[in-house]
């Protein structure tokens, strides 16, 4: 059956379950408690995340959440991001947009289809990685991009490449 007609949100009923499904994919998305159906619907769009949910006491615990929070395991950057509070497909959307694209891209063709195809608005810095100044400018930037992270996408390039 294609994503469509099924569920997108796989039942998972253990911890050890949930921990093997949070480390194979590139993003995963673990909602631990019950969800709405409009996220089950929402979660049929996004071809690139695979999305689960765990409903037991034994998940819980193992990740330190409460019912109602929603997990993403990244292989990227913080590596896991938590939403809390009233889950809502409009919230569920803009903590995504913010957390399932790396904090500072590299110019390559990742972001070509990121950046461009989803026009999503980016800010495009190149840098002599040969610099004595070019460590400093990193952290530099990581600060500021962490502070637009929901607003824009931060993507570096090195000079001598363009």
């Amino acid at each position: 059956m294609s994503k469509q007609t099924q569920t997108a949100i796989k039942t998972l009923n253990t911890a050890r379950e949930a921990e093997i499904f949070s480390n194979f994919h590139e993003l995963a998305v673990i909602i631990f408690g019950e969800y709405i159906k409009e996220i089950d619907e929402y979660a049929k769009t996004r071809e690139d995340i695979h999305f689960a949910q765990c409903n037991k006491e034994e998940c819980f615990s193992a990740f330190k959440v409460s019912p109602g929070t929603i997990v993403l395991f990244k292989k990227f950057d913080e590596g896991r991001n938590d939403l809390t509070g009233d889950l809502t497909v409009d919230r569920l959307k803009e903590f995504l947009f913010s957390y399932t694209i790396p904090l500072i891209m590299k110019y390559d063709k990742n972001v070509q289809s990121t950046v461009f195809k989803k026009r999503i608005p980016a800010l495009f810095l190149y840098r002599n990685l040969i610099s004595a100044r070019t460590f400093k400018l990193d952290q530099l930037i990581t600060s500021l991009a962490e502070g637009y992270r929901d607003k824009l996408k931060t993507v570096i390039s090195d000079i001598s490449n363009v």
